[in-house]
């Protein structure tokens, strides 16, 4: 029997623990594209689609063709359910974006109703659909704060070199190059955010990181903490939908989704964004002895290369387990830290994280009360859970995947010896 009850608590507690990898995985993204009729731009869109949901699953994608539409989106747009949204995609190909939509969107950039915004916006036919490409570029600007430009005309398919002297290229090495094609470039772009160069540049014309203008430039990022001085979305931008019907599309499949989402949600993406992990030191606790204590260590990530300030914390502890006797330390910097013991909350406020992160350790404790056996008995598999968002605000926005950690109670057993 008791092999049996072990085995179970066993699959709870594995259940938990794939329940949180799932939830970590869980990225929200909305995807606004313009009214189109024409069946090239309808199997682009449906292939930006399928590309993004593979990776984030059907249910965490929401689609919205009404772009071509005045007045089609709002700023509730991006938080209404099931948002908000971790990343949003703006997709425009033969029919306009109507001016009061673009209005929309340079908001959404400017003050951050998402973390990142992606946008596939064609310049392949400025005459034909009221200027999109040169109204993204304006919207960029106005919200971003940068000094961009449309350039020269590529009529043809190409592939497009990733600059891998670019610091923000790491989270896309694994679509290198870029296939796509009829297209406007887009000049002066610093070099550092310059991301795919025209084509047939070769490695030793690739420029120097730095903020010297790059043209010719076939997609570009700006990461957070450039954009809007701080205050924007993450940034990413290509003048084309192209890499979504074939042939780009034979080349490009399965490789662009994983790199956007990689960029706007590891704590090294391209980003910048921080991100909040956590962990105890152990997955299983005994009451009846001394091993119901564990550590619980809160990571705090930072992949930009300046300290992030003014950051609040919250971690309440599930029933039953406890802050427990011992050393509360932390190697972030400043703010007020508060871990009483007895307590089930921990709260870290107005404190930095500085480049390469830091972290918080805290004592925790299964009580070997009656309360804490009985829980032990009744339910015991519990997951602590840090929510973005919520319990980890970061005034540059941070990665909104929940932050999780299990322990599995078992009863002490009773040990029976006997002299003959």
């Amino acid at each position: 029997m008791r092999t049996s009850i072990r085995f179970v608590r066993l699959i709870l507690a594995a259940m938990l623990l794939w329940s949180g990898t799932q939830m970590a995985f869980a990225q929200k993204v909305l995807m606004l594209t313009s009214n189109e009729t024409a069946s090239d731009a309808l199997l682009a869109y449906n292939n930006l689609q399928s590309e993004f949901q593979s990776v984030v699953g059907a249910g965490n994608l929401t689609r919205m063709d009404v772009l071509s539409n005045p007045n089609a989106i709002s700023q509730a747009t991006f938080s209404n359910a099931p948002g908000p949204y971790d990343i949003v995609i703006v997709a425009g190909t033969y029919s306009p974006i109507d001016n009061t939509n673009w209005a929309v969107i340079q908001n959404a950039v400017a003050n951050r109703w998402a973390n990142s915004i992606v946008f596939f916006v064609d310049g392949c036919c400025e005459a034909g659909n009221g200027g999109n490409a040169a109204k993204m570029v304006a919207a960029l600007n106005g919200g971003a704060a940068t000094t961009f430009s449309l350039g020269s005309n590529l009529n043809a398919i190409a592939s497009f070199p990733l600059n891998t002297n670019s610091p923000f290229a790491s989270s896309f090495t694994g679509l290198n190059p870029f296939a796509g094609g009829y297209i406007t470039y887009i000049n002066q772009v610093p070099a550092s955010n310059a991301l795919y160069l025209a084509t047939g540049t070769p490695p030793a014309n690739f420029p120097p990181a730095g903020s010297t203008p790059v043209n010719n430039v076939y997609g570009l990022l700006i990461p957070t903490a450039q954009s809007n001085a701080g205050k924007g979305a993450c940034v990413f931008s290509v003048v084309d939908v192209s890499p979504f019907v074939s042939p780009p599309w034979d080349s490009n499949r399965g490789k662009i989704a994983p790199a956007f989402i990689n960029a706007a949600t590891s704590e090294n993406g391209a980003c910048g964004l921080p991100k909040v992990a956590k962990s105890f030191d152990k997955a299983d606790i005994y009451l009846g002895g001394t091993d119901n204590t564990t550590t619980l260590t809160i990571q705090l990530s930072n992949g930009t290369p300046v300290a992030i300030s003014g950051v609040n914390l919250t971690d309440n502890l599930p029933a039953p387990l406890q802050i427990g006797a011992g050393a509360v330390s932390n190697t972030c910097t400043s703010g007020t830290l508060t871990a009483n013991p007895g307590s089930n909350a921990i709260s870290f406020t107005g404190f930095g994280i500085p480049s390469g992160g830091c972290s918080v350790t805290v004592p925790v404790v299964w009580p070997n009360t009656d309360a804490g056996r009985q829980a032990c008995a009744n339910a015991p598999a519990v997951t602590n859970t840090i929510t973005p968002g919520v319990d980890f605000v970061s005034p540059t926005g941070q990665v909104n995947t929940p932050a999780t950690a299990s322990l599995t109670c078992h009863a002490g057993l009773l040990n029976l010896s006997k002299l003959v």
